[in-house]
C-alpha cells in the first residue's frame, strides 16, 4: 500500500516543519494487513481520516479528486472540531490511547462516521543502520496489544527512478521484537526506511478511519519520497500552508 497509512505517518515530520516555520454505516471487518494494503484504492474509497497522537488529517484518496477546503463539521464524541491553525482537513484532539471515540465528518452532503479505538503508543527506537544483507533486529514496548502490527520496509532506487519498493512483515499483536532476516529484501537499492506500525482502522462506506502509532529509522529522506501518497500529500499541504 502506498501509505500510509497513510502515513503516512509523516505526521511527526509535518509538525516539525510547522514548528520550524513559526451517512454511511461502519462495517464490522477487523484490521487485516492484506486489506490494509488496499486502502488507497480510489475505486473503493474516497477519504482517509488518520489520527496520530493528537493530530488528525482528512485526505481524499485520489489527488485533486475532492476540494479539501470543503471539509467541514468534523465531530468527535459530538464536539465540533475546528481546523488546526486554520488548515482545512487538519485538526487536533486530545486522544487517549485505548479509548473509543465516535468520529464523523461531512463532505458536501455526504456524512461519514465510525467508532474508532485509538491504538496504544509504540515506544522504542529503530536503528538507522539498516543493511539488507544482514539480520536486522527490532524491539519495542506497547502498553497493551493493538489489533494490527507490522514491520514495513520501503526503498527507492533514485538512479532507476522506479516505483518504490515495499515489503510488509505481519506480526502477532503480542510481538515485542522481530528480526528482518538477511537478504529478505532487495539489497541493491539506495534508500531504505524501516518502520514498525501499530494500527487500528474501521471502514465506513467509502471512508477509512484510522488510528496509528509507529516508530521508524531516521536514515531516510521523506521529503524526496514521491509515491507514498499519505506522506507526500501531507508534506505538500504543510508546505503550502506555510508559504
Amino acid at each position: 500500500m502506498k501509505k500510509y497509512l497513510y502515513l503516512f505517518v509523516v505526521v511527526v515530520l509535518g509538525l516539525a516543519l510547522l514548528a520550524s516555520c513559526s451517512s454511511d454505516s461502519s462495517s464490522t471487518s477487523g484490521p487485516d494487513l492484506e486489506e490494509f494494503e488496499g486502502l488507497d484504492n480510489p475505486a473503493k474509497y474516497d477519504f482517509h481520516l488518520v489520527a496520530y497522537g493528537n493530530l488528525i488529517f482528512v485526505e481524499p484518496v485520489e489527488d485533486d479528486s475532492k476540494d479539501p477546503d470543503l471539509f467541514f463539521n468534523l465531530e468527535i464524541n459530538g464536539e465540533v472540531i475546528e481546523p488546526y491553525m486554520g488548515m482545512a482537513g487538519f485538526y487536533e484532539y486530545p486522544f487517549v490511547p485505548g479509548n473509543e471515540y465516535d468520529i464523523s465528518f461531512t463532505y458536501l452532503t455526504a456524512n461519514y462516521q465510525s467508532k474508532l479505538t485509538m491504538p496504544y503508543e509504540v515506544i522504542g527506537e529503530v536503528s538507522p543502520d539498516f543493511d539488507p544483507t544482514q539480520d536486522f533486529n527490532l524491539s519495542w514496548q506497547v502498553e497493551q496489544d493493538n489489533p494490527l502490527q507490522f514491520v514495513l520496509v520501503e526503498a527507492y532506487d533514485w538512479e532507476a527512478e522506479e516505483e518504490d519498493y515495499e515489503m510488509y512483515f505481519k506480526l502477532s499483536p503480542s510481538a515485542r521484537e522481530y528480526t528482518i532476516k538477511a537478504n529478505s529484501v532487495e539489497a541493491d537499492l539506495q534508500e531504505y526506511s524501516v518502520s514498525l506500525y501499530n494500527v487500528n482502522y474501521k471502514i465506513s462506506g467509502r471512508a477509512v478511519f484510522m488510528g496509528i502509532s509507529f516508530i521508524e529509522n531516521e536514515d531516510y529522506d521523506w521529503c524526496l519520497k514521491t509515491s507514498n501518497e499519505f506522506k507526500h500529500k501531507f508534506i505538500d499541504s504543510i508546505i503550502n500552508a506555510i508559504k
